[in-house]
């Protein structure tokens, strides 16, 4: 085992024994957000120990239905409601932070499409659109996302606009696999559309 490897398991293994006293859990947080794009199941697991009940401060607050929400969507667990991620909502919605706050509408709207909620699910898309950077890594999957909230309604014409979009947006970001998404997202419209060009 590499020492560098070895400082961060000793480091991580305080942190959970941390968590298992419930004494600090701003940095039970800071490791599982550190995690969740590559490890989202160790994510998940750190953040399950956790309870939103005993979390007092607000913004840990939020950060932890934002992290939880992020992490069940990630390891493909149903969301149930969004009672959770609405907490996340309420608390970044006048926040200065762009990226938390896009983030929370993003997983608004992943909430509502997982429960087939697809107006819910457009609104808080359109509005994680209206906050998010041009370069951000979420724009394209807010776009695909929304694209298939449309696709869902039946409202083609919209969904192709937005595969278009989407499909500009990962030209610029020169993001292959988002204008692979793009690209076959606009071939599933064009299909049902029975346009074979």
């Amino acid at each position: 085992m590499k020492p560098n490897y070895l400082t961060t398991l000793i480091a991580t293994l305080f942190i959970f024994l941390g968590a298992c006293h419930n004494s600090n859990i701003v940095p039970q947080l800071q490791l599982a957000d550190s995690l969740i794009n590559k490890r989202p199941d160790s994510a998940l697991y750190i953040l399950k120990k956790l309870s939103i009940e005993k979390i007092s401060n607000k913004s840990a607050k939020a950060m932890y239905a934002l992290l939880l929400t992020e992490a069940l969507d990630k390891n493909f667990k149903f969301h149930h409601n969004d009672s959770l991620i609405l907490i996340a909502v309420d608390y970044y919605k006048n926040n200065k932070d762009n990226h938390l706050r896009t983030k929370a509408y993003y997983y608004l709207g992943r909430v509502y499409q997982a429960n087939k909620e697809y107006v819910k699910a457009t609104e808080a898309y359109l509005l994680a659109l209206k906050t998010a950077s041009p370069n951000q890594g979420p724009l394209l999957q807010i776009y695909n996302n929304l694209a298939l909230c449309y696709e869902s309604q039946e409202f083609y014409l919209q969904a192709i606009k937005t595969y278009k979009e989407s499909f500009v947006a990962a030209e610029k970001m020169n993001d292959k696999l988002g204008i692979l998404h793009a690209t076959r997202g606009l071939g599933n419209i064009y299909a049902i559309q029975d346009e074979e060009e």
